[in-house]
């Protein structure tokens, strides 16, 4: 296939997006822009919250932010559900029931139809996930989605222990079934890779975060679409 007959098929798909400063380059999926995650890689280091957000903007749609905590990226003020599994936070207290749109629920076994939502960001999740649970959720989040819907995540790569991550504060061990308040998993490429092959979603962006607090090298904001 040439670049002129690419660039008639996905052209009309970028100018449905809106379009951000930080996303100027658009999402697509031909050869000519591959990289090592067969995708585009944007070029410049964005905040998780940032990206999370731009992403929001850009998508639209009716949308979800799963998982969401407190909404620090602000997706509800934007007109997406915020879900989370608890009401308050088991370690802040922070009462989510506060946040804007907020619903409780569960990732891994949502309460919406098939096909709802135009646009899902789960953020901060995947890291908590040994690999089987993060299949379980994204396949949840990926039921959820409209064909053509978009998948927004955003994950530190975080080497650190347990205990340095929670520098001596009390948590339980977990948030939810195979799902530790702690970051337990290291999402390499060849595991981003795999997750995207069990899930069947195509990755159509990936941007280096930047995590001053949990990762000093950074970590992954990726946007997955659902054929």
């Amino acid at each position: 296939m040439s670049w002129d007959q690419v660039s008639e098929t996905w052209e009309d798909y970028v100018l449905r997006l809106p379009k951000m400063a930080l996303d100027k380059a658009p999402l697509i999926e031909d050869d000519k822009y591959r990289n090592e995650g067969d995708c585009l890689l944007l070029p410049g280091i964005y905040s998780n919250y940032e990206f999370q957000n731009a992403m929001a903007m850009r998508l639209g749609g009716k949308m979800l932010n799963a998982a969401c905590a407190d909404d620090p990226a602000k997706i509800g003020w934007l007109g997406a559900i915020n879900m989370d599994l608890h009401e308050i936070d088991v370690g802040s207290t922070k009462d989510f029931r506060k946040v804007a749109n907020y619903q409780q629920g569960s990732v891994l076994d949502m309460k919406f139809a098939d096909a709802t939502f135009d646009t899902v960001i789960l953020g901060e999740f995947l890291e908590h996930c040994k690999f089987d649970v993060a299949v379980k959720a994204v396949n949840e989040c990926r039921r959820v989605l409209k064909p053509g819907g978009h998948l927004v995540l955003t994950f530190p790569l975080d080497g650190r222990t347990r205990d340095e991550q929670r520098a001596g504060n009390v948590w339980p061990q977990e948030y939810d079934a195979g799902i530790t308040c702690h970051h337990q998993t290291w999402w390499g490429t060849r595991d981003i890779q795999a997750l995207r092959d069990k899930v069947r979603m195509v990755e159509v962006m990936r941007a280096a975060l930047l995590y001053l607090l949990t990762s000093p090298i950074g970590g992954w904001g990726i946007v997955l679409r659902k054929p």
